[in-house]
């Protein structure tokens, strides 16, 4: 039987760091989320995102729910979009099932990055912002990157 008892510590409150906060402390676990910023979502300016949704057959929002993340965030489904070649020619793309969701990122009250922390909050998970630790510390390393890091998925059409 697993120590819920001690503290869970997860370095990051981005979405992967809030995904593994929240489904630990609703599995009972004593959790705290360490961010060197203000909040979750504060080093966004409240901009787009796209949720991909056309690799998977299962939909990105009903991926979320099996994850335990409930979408009480803005989302936009796009089952259209248009390409451009090199010569500008468009090319018109359309479908039933939409190929993603426009969300927000940010610290406003409608961003994936403000619904999670509520969520997470709800969840009993405990926070500490402006708060740095070591990764040796850390029972879970979720913080991102600032820099490219060359990694990317490339999709061919």
């Amino acid at each position: 039987m697993p120590d819920t008892k001690r503290q869970i510590k997860i370095l990051g409150s981005g979405p992967a760091g809030m995904a593994a906060a929240i489904n630990l402390a609703k599995s009972g676990f004593n959790t705290a989320v360490y961010e060197q910023r203000e909040r979750p979502g504060a080093h966004f300016y409240n901009g787009w995102q796209i949720l991909e949704n056309y690799s998977s057959p299962v939909d990105a929002l009903r991926e979320l729910e099996l994850m335990n993340i409930n979408s009480e965030f803005y989302y936009k489904p796009e089952s259209s979009i248009d390409f451009f070649d090199n010569r500008l020619r468009r090319f018109p793309l359309s479908g039933k099932k939409p190929f993603g969701y426009f969300l927000k990122r940010g610290t406003d009250p409608d961003t994936l990055d403000t619904a999670l922390y509520n969520q997470a909050k709800n969840a009993g998970v405990e926070f500490h912002f402006k708060t740095r630790i070591i990764d040796s510390e850390a029972d879970i390393i979720s913080g991102g990157s600032v820099y490219a890091s060359g990694i990317a998925k490339e999709t061919v059409f």
